[in-house]
C-alpha cells in the first residue's frame, strides 16, 4: 500500500508539472516501473530555483505560503483546497494527542501571514471545539502576556525562543498575584518553529510545572511529528514516507516524500534535518533533531564545521547550557569563528579559556587546522546577546561582514 502511494505522488507529479517531467525524462527514469532509489532527491535550492515549475498545473491553487528564510532564501509553496485540509487533519492529530479538547483556550503566538502554521492550529482548535486566540508574531511580549492573563489562557504555542523571553519576564514580574496567576493558568506549552534545547525545556517545566510538548515540521511540509517531554519526536507516518541517509557517527540526513501535497509536490525532498534515529515504534519512526545540514562554517581548505558539532563540544564543558551562536568572520587571512553561549553558570574565564584551547578536538578536520594558525576562535559564555532575525528566531551560524 505504502508502495503504491509513492507510485501515485511521483505519476502526478509527472504528468503535472515542468520539473518532475523534464528531471525524470532527462534521467531516462520510467516512471511507471522505476524504483524507489532510481528517483533523484530534491534539494531545497531547487525547491527555490524552480517553484513555479514544481507547482502543479491543473490543480486548483488556492494559497500561496512561504517559509521565513532563516536559514536560506524563503521556499514558494502552492497549496491546493485538498492540500490544506489534509494539513488540518494532521495538526488534529497532533492536538488530540497533545490532549486539547472543547475546555481549552489556546493562545497561539504563531506566524499567520504567507506562513500556514498559525491557520493550521487555528482550524485543528476549531474542529476540536477549543478557544483559539490567534496572537501571530507581531505583538510584544508584554502585550502577550497581557492577553493570555486576560482570556484565561491554559496553552501556549509559541516559540522557544519567544517562551523564554515569556519566562525572563514574569520572573521579574513585581506583584506576587499577578505572576502567581499566569503560572497557574498554564497547564500546557506547545513549542515549534525551532530547535528545543534540553536544558531550556526543563527549565521551562520547571517553572510553569507545565507539560512541554515540541512540534516537528516545516513551511515546506507542514506538520511532521511531535516529542512530548523531551522523548524522542514520532513522526507521522500517515501522509508521509520517510528516508534515512547514514552520514556516519549514528548522524542521518532525513529525506520526506509527501504523499499528499499536489499543490508543491515534494519527493525524496532534503529537507535540510540532521538527526539521531531510534528506530520504530508503534509502526512510527522515533528520532531527535540535532541540527541542519546548512548550519556550518566553511574554513581553510573546505573544512567544514557544523554547529552540531560544537554543540556536543560544548556539552564537555557546560552540561547544561541554554543555548549557543556562531558568528564568523573573515578578516585578511584569518578566519574569526566567535562562539556566543548562554548559561545559568556566571561568566568562567577558565571555562572559556579550556573551551578556545581544546576546540580542535571537535572534529578530525578541525585538528588538522591546528598548526596552520589562520583559525582564530573566542568563546564568550554569558557576554552578548545572540543576534535575532526580525522574526525573533534564532540562528545558529552568522556570517559577519
Amino acid at each position: 500500500m505504502r508502495k503504491d502511494k509513492f507510485r501515485e505522488i511521483v505519476l502526478y507529479a509527472y504528468y503535472n508539472t515542468e520539473y518532475y517531467r523534464k528531471i525524470y525524462d532527462e534521467k531516462r527514469i520510467n516512471v511507471e516501473s522505476a524504483g524507489k532509489d532510481s528517483f533523484p532527491y530534491l534539494t531545497q535550492l531547487e525547491l527555490i530555483e524552480n517553484a513555479k515549475k514544481i507547482k502543479a498545473r491543473d490543480e486548483n491553487i488556492f494559497r500561496v505560503s512561504s517559509s521565513s528564510g532563516t536559514t536560506n532564501h524563503p521556499k514558494t509553496l502552492y497549496r491546493t483546497q485538498e492540500d490544506f485540509d489534509y494539513s488540518v487533519k494532521l495538526m488534529r492529530k497532533l492536538l488530540d494527542d497533545t490532549g486539547i479538547t472543547n475546555k481549552d483556550i489556546v493562545y497561539i503566538g504563531q506566524p499567520f501571514d504567507l506562513a500556514s502554521f498559525g491557520y493550521l492550529v487555528l482550524e485543528g482548535c476549531k474542529q476540536i471545539g477549543a478557544m483559539s486566540i490567534p496572537g501571530g508574531l507581531g505583538l510584544s511580549d508584554d502585550k502577550m502576556l497581557e492577553l493570555i492573563l486576560y482570556y484565561e489562557a491554559n496553552i501556549i504555542m509559541t516559540a522557544p525562543s519567544r517562551m523564554k523571553r515569556l519566562t525572563d519576564i514574569v520572573k521579574k514580574e513585581k506583584m506576587d498575584s499577578r505572576r502567581e496567576k499566569i503560572i497557574s493558568l498554564v497547564d500546557k506549552i506547545v513549542l515549534a518553529g525551532e530547535p528545543l534545547e534540553e536544558y531550556d525545556r526543563k527549565e521551562l517545566q520547571r517553572f510553569w510545572n507545565s507539560t512541554i510538548f515540541n512540534y516537528y515540521g516545516s513551511e515546506e511540509t507542514d506538520s511532521l511529528g511531535m516529542a512530548k517531554d523531551g522523548e524522542c519526536i514520532k513522526l507521522l507516518d500517515e501522509g508521509f514516507e520517510f528516508e534515512f541517509i547514514d552520514l556516519g557517527n549514528e548522524i542521518y540526513e532525513l529525506i520526506i516524500t509527501s504523499l499528499y501535497h499536489k499543490g508543491t509536490p515534494l519527493i525524496k525532498y532534503k529537507i535540510g534535518d540532521l538527526v539521531k534515529y531510534y528506530g520504530k515504534k508503534e509502526g512510527s519512526h522515533l528520532v531527535k533533531v540535532i541540527g541542519k545540514n546548512m548550519d556550518y562554517i566553511k574554513l581553510y581548505d573546505g573544512v567544514k564545521l557544523y554547529a552540531y558539532q560544537i554543540s556536543e563540544y560544548i556539552k564537555n564543558y557546560i552540561p547544561e547550557f541554554s543555548g549557543f551562536q556562531i558568528l564568523y568572520k573573515k578578516e585578511e587571512y584569518i578566519d574569526v569563528v566567535t562562539v556566543l553561549i548562554k548559561s545559568n553558570c556566571v561568566q568562567d574565564k577558565e571555562i572559556e579559556k579550556c573551551l578556545e584551547e581544546n576546540v580542535w578536538n571537535a572534529s578530525i578536520d578541525l585538528d588538522a587546522l591546528r598548526t596552520i594558525g589562520n583559525t582564530k576562535f573566542q568563546f564568550l559564555v554569558n557576554k552578548e546577546d545572540f543576534i535575532m532575525t526580525r522574526r525573533g528566531k534564532t540562528p545558529k551560524v552568522v556570517y559577519l561582514k
